[in-house]
């Protein structure tokens, strides 16, 4: 069996000094708006795709 890796979308909104701050929307309280984790520990989790948007002058 091929292995798979789920997952969903966060909205990472800044990185700081090795930080990711980002919004969780299926996180498990009302603090899940404004989550940071170190980037190591959210690599970790992350399953190699997401979109970028950028802002056009």
């Amino acid at each position: 069996m091929a292995s798979h890796r789920g997952g969903h979308l966060v909205l990472i909104y800044a990185v700081e000094e090795k930080v990711v701050r980002f919004h969780n929307p299926s996180g498990y309280s009302y603090s899940s708006d404004s989550v940071s984790l170190p980037i190591g520990k959210f690599e970790q989790f992350h399953a190699q795709r997401g979109i970028v948007i950028t802002r056009t002058p």
